[in-house]
This record gives C-alpha cells, structure tokens and sequence, in this order.
C-alpha cells in the first residue's frame, strides 16, 4: 500500500507552487494539509486524518529545502536579450529535412540566427523574424505552428552549475511564478535559451535579473 509521504511527494512534485512555497517556508502546512487530504484519500485508497498529513508534510518539507538549490549563490555569466525571432515546426518528414538544409545553407552565408530542435514526429526551428521570406522561399507545405516577434533570453551559466540538480527547474519556476508563457526552450551544455511573447520579455528579463 503506497504510503501517505509518497503520495505527497508525488501532489507537490506536480505542483510547482506548492513545491516552491514549502521549499522557502511560505505555505500554512495545517491549511495544506486540509486542501491535500481529498486527494491523498483517493491516492491512497483510505481515510487519512490531515493530522497525518500535517506530519508528513513537515518531515518532506525538510527534504525539499536540500534538493532545492539556493539562488542566492547562483550567478549568470551573462544574461541577454534578442527580440524580432520566429518560431515554426513542420512534420518530421523526408521534404522538410531537404528544406531546411537549404534554409540553412542560405543563412549560414550571412552567420543569422539559427535555431533547430528535432523530435520524433516533428522539427521546428527558429530564426529572426525580418528573415521569415526565406522560409516561404523554400518550404512549400504549411507549417503546423507558427509565431512571429518573439523574444530570446540567453543565460550562460558556470559549468559548475551544470551537475547541480534543479538549476532549470529554478529558473523556469520563477517565469511560471510570474505568469509568463514560455513558448520555446533550448540549451547547450551550459547555456540556456526561454523563447516568450515580445509582450511578456521586458517582465521575464527583470524576473531572472533579479532571481540570479
């Protein structure tokens, strides 16, 4: 029978908001245990008293403060901004692959922005929006999504960070905290990159300003 910390673990792992208010010691643990009691019942297939609960949650709200890591220690190489960017994704076919080699071939001359993600049934790719007439130039199929004048936020961390668990975690918590849409993510191997509505990215770049 799976135990009442478990199933905790498992509410607040797929609840960023409770995770982030019990890891900085915000949240009413006895009013939290009240909310969570339905739900714990149900998972755990038995009647739970919220003192239980109340218990429980204490002793994994110990634990999540060490998984957590602290911002305050964190620190960004750099930090930037570029607007005007493009996103679009095609199926994972045979003639999108041929069109995109071309797209690439031809930006690649000038050194533009360029950005490519595959997955199993489709690819999407990213490029500065004044350079969107290049994609009609060699796509003849529509594309499934599309978006235009979007925002990069570039983050280059220290290479320490990189085997620091929850580092993107943190990062992303923050813009979700705030109530920011992020469109599109990418990465290398110290560096991270948020795509978000030209609208939201003055707020999103003073957020991780701040945080880190």
């Amino acid at each position: 029978m799976i135990s009442i910390t478990d199933v905790l673990r498992e509410l607040i792992a797929g609840n960023p908001i409770w995770q982030f208010g019990l890891s900085k010691r915000l949240m009413n643990l006895s009013q939290l245990s009240k909310e969570l009691q339905p739900q714990v019942e149900v998972r755990a297939k038995k009647e739970v008293k919220s003192s239980a609960i109340l218990m429980a949650l204490s002793r994994l709200q110990r634990t999540l403060k060490k998984v957590s890591p602290d911002s305050a220690k964190m620190h960004l190489k750099h930090l930037t901004i570029q607007t005007g960017v493009s996103v679009y994704t095609f199926p994972n076919t045979k003639e999108t692959w041929s069109a995109v080699h071309k797209l690439f071939a031809s930006l690649q001359k000038s050194g533009s922005y360029f950005i490519l993600s595959e997955g199993m049934q489709e690819i999407t790719f990213l490029l500065e929006t004044v350079l969107e007439p290049r994609v009609s130039q060699y796509f003849t199929q529509k594309a499934k999504h599309h978006l235009s004048n979007l925002a990069a936020l570039g983050m280059t961390f220290d290479e320490a960070y990189v085997s620091t668990p929850g580092v993107i975690y943190l990062v992303l918590q923050q813009l979700l905290l705030q109530g920011i849409n992020i469109i599109e993510v990418s990465s290398t191997y110290s560096g991270l990159t948020l795509y978000v509505a030209n609208q939201d990215a003055k707020f999103a770049f003073e957020t991780l300003y701040r945080l880190l």
